[in-house]
């Protein structure tokens, strides 16, 4: 069963050095194992092949998220994925996030940051000794959600003071995973 990643994009597609550039996440290649539906903000013009499914939003990103899930029929899909227009990686690297997290029946997760990127919370940095992390965090910028969780996701937006309030309090900057002598664990919310 393929995934979905959802994008309100507003922004030109970012590059890495450290990403096959010819295989950027959101290019709509066949070795994907998932579809990305793109909501373009205001009238930016999205690069064309970049994108399965293409709508008009309007609000913030979560916002625009809500009305996605509103609208769009998810329940043929594996994972959700609710992404920042800028996030920088490539298609290998998401379908080896999406197998794992299949492999250990990850409910929610995210993928590691690499050392240029944008960091602001120690479990998101990338550490090449693991092959997943556990954590109670994820941080939104890049989570993917098991469809079996998007009616508890929804609820998020029923009672909208909930969801700062859950964020904040599932974070714990001492789970410290990088110290444990585990060799393999993930990056996921328990729930």
């Amino acid at each position: 069963m393929k995934s979905l990643i959802f994008c309100a994009a507003g922004v030109p597609m970012s590059f890495h050095r450290d990403y096959d550039t010819e295989n950027h996440w959101r290019y709509t290649k066949d070795t994907r194992m998932y579809e990305t539906v793109l909501y373009q903000y205001k009238d930016f013009d999205i690069e064309p092949n970049s994108y399965d499914y293409l709508f008009k939003g309007t609000g913030w990103k979560w916002e625009i998220a809500k009305q996605f899930l509103d609208t769009f029929d998810c329940q043929n899909y594996e994972y959700i994925g609710f992404w920042d227009d800028d996030l920088v990686t490539d298609i290998q690297s998401v379908n080896r996030a999406l197998t794992i997290a299949k492999e250990k029946d990850i409910k929610l997760f995210q993928m590691s940051l690499n050392a240029d990127s944008e960091k602001q919370h120690i479990v998101t940095f990338q550490n090449h000794d693991k092959k997943y992390a556990l954590t109670n965090f994820v941080e939104g910028m890049g989570t993917f959600v098991h469809s079996s969780m998007i009616p508890t996701f929804m609820k998020f937006w029923k009672h909208r003071e909930v969801y700062p309030k859950f964020m904040k309090d599932t974070y714990n900057e001492e789970v410290g995973p990088y110290n444990e002598s585990q060799t393999e664990y993930e990056f996921t919310i328990k729930v």
